[in-house]
């Protein structure tokens, strides 16, 4: 049958990224529908549980070189989690590229002015420091734009990525080509004369890793910020329900309650989950559904929502609808699916980015 799942994606830099991975996984034998939310960093995917399992969805992903798990949707902290983890890293790598670039802006200071600290002495050593200071960051820190552009290339087409890996690698490998030809021809690494070693360009592929990775750092905060209002439905569920099982009332967490299940609502108290009044009746606040600020009745046989707040009396219901199938559950993978939604004007400039960057390269 036709079952729908959601993947959590790691390794995205773009909306050419996002792209990828939702041609890669249409692509794919038994997969009915997929759309992949960049800002969320999640794939949703309808797919033929008879044709398909989800290992085999992630490894569809795996394929174009990026990296999923499958979302538990009763970890409510998984987000948080995740996002809190992607700060850190993308902050750290800003951190160190920032650090090993800051000597060579010092050195672009010696071409402008005559009066800069150190320049007799530091000058002929340009060179070669730049380039160990300059390897790490196209390497190490600049691994994902590779990574990106590889992954990219095998799907034949062409990103952002793409675009980094290209431009930095040409003025990094000309800078090592000119430091080579230097060396075979004057016998040094050192510039002769006390003079820098001409025609090297080292700090510009330093310097544009360094940005992109500061413009990757502020994205994701903003890309943190704009699932506040996922978060804020999220903090709406109940943590814990009552409920009777074999004679006996017991508290257990929401995530364990099953269809059939008996709950014991008092007053002032959340309702868990979804379900059916069996015996009792109270006042409902359901403002969070309808927007309706006064209490609604409930008796036995109404519907009663999780989420919803019990004002007076109490009460106890059947669960009929639990975990992802909850009203509040839908309404939080509606907010992600709008969040990720693309106008018809953006998917037409996803479709121009697939041109662009050969069009860069070729002029």
């Amino acid at each position: 049958g036709s079952k729908r799942t959601q993947l959590a994606l790691y390794g995205m830099h773009c909306s050419s990224c996002a792209l990828l991975i939702e041609k890669s996984l249409k692509k794919t034998e038994g997969v009915q529908e997929a759309h992949v939310n960049f800002a969320a960093e999640k794939a949703t995917v309808q797919y033929d549980a008879s044709k398909i399992s989800n290992d085999q969805l992630i490894q569809a992903v795996k394929k174009t070189g990026y990296t999923a798990s499958l979302v538990d949707v009763n970890d409510t902290q998984f987000e948080a989690r995740k996002r809190k983890e992607e700060l850190h890293q993308t902050f750290i790598k800003f951190i160190v590229s920032l650090i090993l670039s800051i000597p060579m802006v010092y050195f672009m200071l010696f071409d402008f002015f005559s009066w800069v600290p150190g320049k007799a002495y530091l000058l002929p050593f340009v060179g070669v420091i730049s380039f160990i200071l300059t390897t790490p960051i196209q390497f190490i820190v600049g691994a994902g734009f590779y990574k990106g552009a590889w992954s990219a290339l095998r799907m034949k087409t062409f990103n952002m990525d793409s675009l980094i890996a290209i431009g930095t690698s040409v003025a990094y490998f000309y800078s090592v080509v000119n430091l080579l030809n230097y060396f075979l021809t004057k016998g040094s690494f050192i510039g002769q004369g006390g003079m820098k070693i001409p025609e090297l360009y080292f700090e510009t592929a330093a310097f544009l890793i360094t940005f992109v990775i500061l413009g990757k750092w502020l994205e994701a905060k903003a890309k943190g910020q704009t699932s506040d209002a996922i978060k804020k439905l999220m903090g709406l569920q109940a943590k814990s329900a009552r409920v009777v099982r074999d004679g006996q009332v017991l508290d257990i967490a929401v995530d364990q309650v099953v269809k059939g299940d008996i709950v014991i609502v008092r007053p002032g108290e959340k309702v868990p989950v979804d379900g059916k009044i069996v015996k009792g009746s109270s006042a409902v606040d359901e403002s969070m559904i309808t927007g309706e600020s006064l209490p609604v009745e409930k008796n036995i046989e109404d519907t009663v929502i999780g989420g919803t707040i019990n004002k007076t009396g109490s009460f106890e219901f059947m669960a009929t609808h639990v975990g992802s199938e909850t009203t509040l559950s839908n309404i939080i993978r509606l907010v992600e699916e709008a969040q990720g939604s693309k106008a018809p004007i953006q998917a037409f400039a996803d479709r121009i980015s697939a041109y662009f960057a050969p069009a860069v390269i070729i002029l």
